[in-house]
């Protein structure tokens, strides 16, 4: 049987149709007549969207009111919550806060509220694995907190790109992720305001992420430093990693990451238009021949022509290594690895990871 197509929608009754009768399991808002009308159509219908495997919002004028509707529609407000307390039993108050350690706060906390933080799960049939809110920018930092707590635990992918996200919010959406122990495939963050990323690290540390897309952020080189503190990690599953255009990561910074790769499962990174240099360069031809890559993309810097010819020299001895996108005089070269003369004849490139290359180009 194929697969439906996306249902997409502009009106309540469009929403309406989407949820009856199965008529999809992918569920696109964008371009909506009447915003508010519509998000309360998706919560009258919250019953219908246990049965929705993908949802995307699209350039829309939210507001937090909009965030805490989505919340609800999610049907997350009550995946996770406090047990109750018996009024003549003494507690110890524990503030629960986004940005602090679950474990320091079970230690801090009574049996009963303990048992809460690692019991009180309660899985509603949810089915959603895919979530997008695509150039969104409106609400402001706080106003996404409570839609990341709303999170379903059965969503695998999740695409924030483009909606403007600080650290603050960031860091809770991380906060609120490694609470409900939720392990993404994939993580979009394209096009924020991400800079800080020690929680974001945190949480690839734990195995919380396994591809992440941190293209035309703010990222520097502190940025990378902690990343790389992440990477060694045995529970971190993280197998590809995107960097493309943030202007303030240099060679400096991404010599650490280039030392580093060895001793990760990274085996696609796509660097394009940074600031790195011929150092930077260099490190990573070094590199190259005890990494696990097999994708690599640094198209968009200019290299001087010894550092070019030592960096597909590398290429070639790195018998890993199936795919490499660099300038060359200001010429893009796309060098693909050859097994079989189907690659030839393809003239395509091999995938950095799965799905994951397509989903780059598609942004």
């Amino acid at each position: 049987m194929l697969p439906l197509e996306p249902f997409e929608c502009r009106t309540a009754l469009d929403i309406q149709r989407a949820l009856t009768g199965a008529a999809s399991e992918e569920v696109v808002l964008s371009e909506v007549d009447d915003l508010d009308l519509c998000m309360k159509e998706l919560l009258s219908n919250a019953d219908a969207m246990t049965m929705i495997t993908s949802l995307k919002l699209v350039s829309l004028s939210l507001g937090a009111h909009h965030l805490e509707l989505l919340g609800e529609v999610l049907g997350g407000s009550s995946d996770w919550r406090p047990a109750p307390v018996d009024e003549g039993e003494e507690t110890e108050e524990v503030q629960m806060d986004l940005f602090d350690d679950v474990q320091d706060a079970v230690q801090a906390a009574s049996p009963c509220q303990e048992k809460s933080l690692e019991e009180d799960v309660e899985v509603k049939g949810q089915q959603l694995k895919s979530l997008q809110i695509l150039r969104c920018p409106g609400p402001s930092s706080d106003a996404w907190s409570p839609l990341w707590q709303s999170l379903p635990t059965s969503l695998t992918e999740l695409d924030i790109s483009e909606n403007s996200l600080s650290d603050h919010a960031v860091a809770a959406l991380c906060g609120a992720l490694r609470q409900r122990s939720m392990r993404l495939t994939y993580l979009t963050l394209q096009g924020n305001r991400c800079k800080d990323v020690q929680r974001l690290a945190d949480l690839i540390s734990r195995g919380g992420v396994e591809i992440l897309d941190l293209a035309e952020n703010l990222l520097n080189d502190k940025s990378i430093q902690q990343l790389c503190e992440a990477l060694p990690s045995p529970s971190c599953r993280l197998v590809s990693l995107r960097l493309d255009d943030n202007r303030r990561i240099t060679s400096s910074g991404l010599s650490g990451l280039f030392d580093l790769l060895p001793r990760t499962g990274i085996r696609s990174l796509a660097l394009r238009r940074t600031s790195m240099c011929d150092k930077g360069a260099a490190a990573l031809a070094t590199s190259l021949g005890k990494c696990k890559l097999s994708y690599l993309d640094i198209a968009g810097h200019h290299f001087s022509l010894p550092l070019v010819q030592e960096l597909i020299a590398a290429v070639e001895e790195a018998s890993g290594v199936s795919s490499l996108v660099l300038d060359d005089a200001y010429q893009q070269v796309h060098w693909k690895r050859c097994q079989q003369l189907s690659d030839i004849l393809s003239g395509g490139m091999n995938a950095p990871d799965e799905a994951g290359k397509a989903r780059w180009q598609q942004k």
